[in-house]
């Protein structure tokens, strides 16, 4: 028999900020969160709001980088918004986008550093295009790290303060 999750020494951490692309260029916008060493993560909710025509996905990646469970995946659209778990009140722009609520809670635990939760915008878009991020995980050790570097032209994306990134 396995033993309860002992509550009383996890916390959660509530995280949302505004991500904008500012390259003349454009690009996709990639927020990666991890547990970092030692810590561990578990999702209880993650939502993205791409301001973008891009698409819009909330996904599980491996240490390579690779895909390993898709959550949410709303199909381009102008103001999409995608949502793990998936609610009623979610909403699309577009009758194929595919949201994915999974309920095996093991696709939601994130430990150590290697592999990471993304929220991303799935195809270049234009410069200012918005994504608005904002996850709560439980966690074990503090507050994970975030990374935007895997963006197109990561150097021009801009993060606005967050407007919430605390332990409660």
């Amino acid at each position: 028999m396995t033993a309860p999750l002992d509550l009383a020494a996890w916390r959660i951490w509530a995280f949302r900020a505004v991500y904008t692309q500012a390259n003349a260029a454009g690009g996709a916008i990639v927020v990666d969160f991890t547990a970092g060493a030692g810590n561990t993560m578990i999702l209880m909710h993650a939502k993205g709001i791409n301001i973008g025509t891009n698409g819009l996905e909330i996904v599980r990646v491996d240490e390579d980088n690779n895909d390993s469970t898709q959550f949410t995946d709303v199909v381009s659209a102008a103001a999409v918004t995608g949502a793990t778990p998936c609610s009623r009140a979610q909403t699309t722009t577009t009758a194929s986008g595919t949201n994915i609520d999974v309920t095996d809670w093991l696709t939601r635990i994130f430990a150590g550093g290697q592999e990471k939760l993304t929220v991303r915008q799935d195809g270049a878009g234009i410069a200012n295009d918005t994504l608005t991020v904002d996850v709560r995980f439980l966690v074990r050790h503090g507050v994970g790290a975030r990374d935007k570097s895997r963006s197109t032209n990561a150097a021009d994306v801009t993060e606005t303060a967050p407007t919430i990134n605390r332990i409660l």
